[in-house]
């Protein structure tokens, strides 16, 4: 019998997701009418997230996360025999991991992910692209919570360090914060002497190029769809609306117009700067990358993350 949250499950799998029945023969890519008969399968669709999922290598999860009062997934699905299991939390609203995404709730949801990993002694070397498919009768599954997470909350079970090791950026959602922040500045770089060049094509391909080249650096890298999404997005955006530098006349009506708002709104950009610089460095980037990205001082950012 398929619950309704196992309902869900199945409705937000991929369209043609990644799955397979031994993980040793490789994966393939199937409908997802097949796919779903498949013991492993891709859970997440390549541009954003649904569902955290956690790898957990020993038996008596539920005990441990009743004992250490962590937050109750909605799934658990188990290995009858060893009790080893994958951990799944589903979000009330998707988070989206490729340009037009916000990123703030990326960069949260990142070092929540990261802070559960720790929590839960997950494998942090688990690359969270497919999974033990609940929907198969090879896993026993449990339902210990029926509402999806809002991202808040997560925070009432869970004390985010001030500052993640630097290493966790290139495990989990960490790799899609890297690899989207590091491609981009690199595309908004170059896209100027291709476009003089009219060459479109060669710039969106130089941009997969670059962004599958920094994901090979990861000790598990993101699948190709994700990397793809994400490489085609950064080119798509930056081709159409990156322009570069602005003249001085340009800079003169903007700041004019910034001039004109009032002391509230400056205020209020202000603070999400502060937001953001200290999000940035939960997951261990140092003030002054931090100043580059924000367009500001090291010394700012300082004042800003001690604030």
């Amino acid at each position: 019998m398929i619950t309704e949250q196992l309902k869900k499950f199945e409705d937000n799998l991929p369209k043609k997701p990644f799955c397979t029945d031994e993980l040793q023969y490789g994966l393939q890519i199937r409908s997802k009418n097949i796919a779903i008969s498949r013991r492993y399968v891709q859970h997440n669709k390549p541009t954003s997230v649904k569902y955290l999922a956690f790898d957990i290598d020993y038996a008596g999860v539920t005990e441990h996360i009743r004992n250490n009062y962590l937050p109750p997934p909605n799934l658990i699905a188990y290995n009858r025999k060893s009790g080893r299991s994958h951990v799944f939390y589903c979000l009330g609203v998707e988070v989206y991991t490729v340009q037009n995404a916000r990123r703030k709730p990326l960069e949260l949801l990142a070092a929540i992910e990261s802070q559960l990993c720790t929590e839960l002694m997950a494998d942090q070397g688990y690359t969270g692209l497919i999974c033990k498919n609940p929907l198969h009768e090879a896993w026993e599954v449990q339902e210990l919570r029926q509402q999806p997470w809002d991202l808040a909350e997560f925070l009432e079970y869970l004390k985010l360090p001030k500052k993640t090791e630097r290493k966790k950026a290139t495990y989990g959602l960490g790799r899609n914060v890297f690899l989207f922040d590091n491609t981009r500045f690199w595309a908004y770089a170059q896209v100027l002497s291709y476009r003089l060049a009219g060459a479109k094509d060669e710039f969106f391909k130089a941009v997969f190029n670059y962004a599958e080249q920094k994901n090979q650096q990861f000790p598990a890298p993101l699948s190709f769809p994700e990397v793809q999404a994400t490489a085609k997005s950064i080119a798509k955006w930056t081709w159409k609306n990156y322009t570069g530098r602005m003249t001085d006349d340009e800079f003169g009506r903007v700041q004019a117009k910034r001039g004109s708002k009032s002391g509230t709104a400056r205020l209020q950009k202000t603070f999400e700067q502060r937001v953001m610089a200290n999000l940035y460095s939960i997951m261990g980037l140092g003030q002054k990358e931090i100043a580059n990205l924000l367009f500001t001082t090291q010394k700012t950012v300082s004042v800003w993350c001690k604030a």
